[in-house]
C-alpha cells in the first residue's frame, strides 16, 4: 500500500509476522520479501490467496486511516491494454498487458499518485507502474534520478546494476539471484518517462529468468508504452 510519497509499502509488509511466516513443504518457510510480488511467484497458490485476502482487509483499514487512497477493483483479466492515469488527468499511460491479471489498482483522490500491479501466470512476468505528481515540470532524466536511486538503495542484494537510455526512455536494470534464502533469479528493468509534472516509473520483472531468451518479453512491454489523450 502506498502511504507516503517517499515510502512504497506493499501489502505483504503490512501482514502480521504469523502470516508472513507460513510453513511451505518440509520445514521450508515462505517469508515476505521487499516487494510483495516476490513471494507471489514463489509461495504456493493457497498461501498466496490467504495472504492476499488478509492484505485486502488491511487495505480497508488503511483506507479509513488514509482517505486519500482510493482502491479500485482487483483480480480482473486485462483484455488488451491497461490505461493508467491520475484522477482528472487529460492523458493516460497505456500498458500492453493482454492476458495479465490485475493484483493492485489504486489511485489517490488527491491526484498525487496512481499505480497498478499486474501479473501474467503464463509468462511469469510481473509489471508495476506508478504515476507520481511532482511540484514542477520534470524530464525523464530527472524522474530516473529520483526513482532509480530509491530502487537501487532498497536493501536487496543486486548484481549487474546499470542505467542507460534507449528508445526514448530512461531505464535501469539489475538482477537478484536470491533473497532471504529464496532462490529467485529475478531480472528487473525500470523505465522512466515524464509527462508535464508527472513522473512515470514502470517496473517489469521475471523470477526464474533464463537469460537472453526471456529478455524480449520484458522489453516488449516497455517498448509498447504509449501516452494517450483521454477523450
Amino acid at each position: 500500500m502506498y502511504i507516503h510519497k517517499d515510502i512504497r509499502v506493499g501489502p505483504f509488509e503490512q501482514l502480521p509476522s504469523r502470516e508472513r511466516k507460513i510453513k511451505r513443504g518440509a520445514g521450508r518457510r515462505c517469508d515476505h520479501g521487499d516487494s510483495w510480488h516476490l513471494d507471489a511467484a514463489t509461495c504456493r497458490p493457497a498461501i498466496y490467496q490467504r495472504l492476499r485476502a488478509e492484505s485486502h482487509r488491511i487495505a480497508l483499514v488503511l483506507l479509513v486511516l488514509y482517505p486519500t487512497a482510493l482502491i479500485v477493483a482487483q483480480g480482473r483479466e486485462i483484455e488488451s491494454h491497461f490505461d493508467l492515469s491520475l484522477l482528472g488527468q487529460s492523458w493516460s499511460l497505456r500498458l500492453p498487458l493482454r492476458g495479465f491479471l490485475i493484483a493492485e489498482d489504486r489511485n489517490r483522490t488527491d491526484r498525487s499518485m496512481a499505480m497498478v500491479v499486474a501479473r501474467s501466470e503464463a509468462s511469469g512476468i510481473t509489471v508495476s507502474a506508478y504515476l507520481e505528481a511532482e511540484a514542477s515540470v520534470m524530464t525523464a532524466d530527472q524522474c530516473r534520478a529520483i526513482y532509480w536511486t530509491r530502487a537501487v538503495n532498497r536493501p536487496i542484494p543486486k548484481t549487474n546494476v546499470h542505467a542507460y537510455r534507449t528508445r526514448g526512455q530512461e531505464r535501469g536494470e539489475y538482477f537478484v539471484e536470491s533473497y532471504r534464502g529464496q532462490h529467485l533469479r529475478q531480472h528487473n528493468i525500470h523505465a522512466y518517462l515524464s509527462e508535464g509534472t508527472t513522473c512515470v516509473d514502470v517496473h517489469v520483472s521475471k523470477i526464474g529468468f533464463e537469460g537472453a531468451a526471456d529478455l524480449p518479453a520484458l522489453e516488449a512491454i516497455l517498448d509498447g508504452l504509449t501516452v494517450e489523450q483521454i477523450r
